[in-house]
């Protein structure tokens, strides 16, 4: 239903379509392995903040890790696959294992990280990457076509 809405209103303007809106979902788990504690879900869930080429910056609970200590994340990525395509929804999974390399306070008070990698699945991460960079391609056509 949802795809037939999207399509109906992307026959009326070609940039911009409800799936442009549509967010990934994605599950982040955590554990801090130099501790061997693990990070909380649920509303003081991993956030992710920002992608880097070679780690990522993300929101965690408030001591949950400190400087130099190895986070070992498990993503669950899933958002809806190009048309045409044999399967509505893309899936990724990624285990990721990194270092701590900077501590900085977010805005909401809680500790944001900026962990390097160290060993990850290289496809499964430009799977993501990907995903990201085709959003932010459509979204600055967006942009471009709005400010004319």
């Amino acid at each position: 239903m949802v795809r037939k809405n999207a399509q109906e209103v992307e026959n009326k303007n070609p940039f911009f379509t409800l799936e442009d809106f549509k967010s990934i979902e994605m599950i982040i788990d955590g554990l801090n392995s130099t501790s061997q504690v693990k990070i909380p879900g649920g509303v003081d869930a991993i956030q992710l903040v920002q992608i880097l080429p070679d780690g990522v910056w993300i929101e965690v609970p408030p001591k949950s890790c400190a400087m130099g200590h190895t986070l070992s994340l498990h993503i669950i990525a899933r958002w809806l696959a190009p048309q045409p395509a044999e399967k509505e929804y893309v899936e990724t999974q990624l285990h990721i294992l990194g270092v701590i390399e900077q501590i900085e306070e977010s805005k909401r008070g809680r500790p944001q990280v900026r962990l390097k990698f160290r060993q990850f699945a290289q496809e499964h991460w430009d799977s993501l990457l990907d995903y990201f960079t085709q959003k932010q391609l459509s979204l600055n056509e967006l942009i471009k076509v709005t400010r004319k």
